[in-house]
């Protein structure tokens, strides 16, 4: 609890600070814009408005002037090469294993349908087989069957 009051506090006191250091308005002079604009709520919001932006610009230009000093900008803009360089680099390797990917998948698609393909005949061959035999099996037993259906009316017939 400590600790939060503590940073709403130096929250509050560090916006203070550079309102007060980047306010191109004097108190005064705010404070009657503020009571003149009182009447419509438009205006109120219109100057609050426009002096809050004032002082962001203000602060965010002065910090640029002091921190963004010709040599950082250098060391910035050098930085952003290198970062383009290896951006560039990567994509380049990202392309060329794309296409050996690409190959790879192909020689394998191949030697994949070759297998299926090998996998298939050997199969059926072996279903002829199985086939064969099961006919040869049907074949036998209809005989067996024919024949004591021949030899019952051969039977009849004596």
């Amino acid at each position: 609890m400590k600790k939060k009051l503590f940073y709403i506090l130096s929250g509050y006191a560090i916006g203070n600070i550079v309102a007060s250091l980047y306010n191109d308005k004097k108190g005064n002079e705010l404070r009657k814009d503020l009571e003149k604009a009182k009447q419509s709520w438009k205006d109120l919001k219109k100057i609050i408005f426009s002096n809050f932006m004032g002082i962001q610009k203000r602060f965010f230009r002065d910090v640029e002037e002091k921190v963004l000093t010709e040599e950082r900008q250098e060391y910035i803009d050098s930085k952003k090469e290198e970062v383009k360089k290896m951006i560039e680099k990567y994509r380049e390797e990202g392309e060329d294993l794309v296409k050996n990917l690409q190959k790879k998948w192909k020689m394998y698609a191949s030697d994949v349908s070759k297998k299926v393909e090998e996998f298939f005949d050997e199969k059926v061959e072996e279903g002829e087989e199985t086939l064969k035999h099961f006919w040869e099996v049907v074949v036998e037993e209809f005989k067996d069957k024919l024949s004591q259906v021949s030899e019952k009316i051969k039977e009849k017939i004596k």
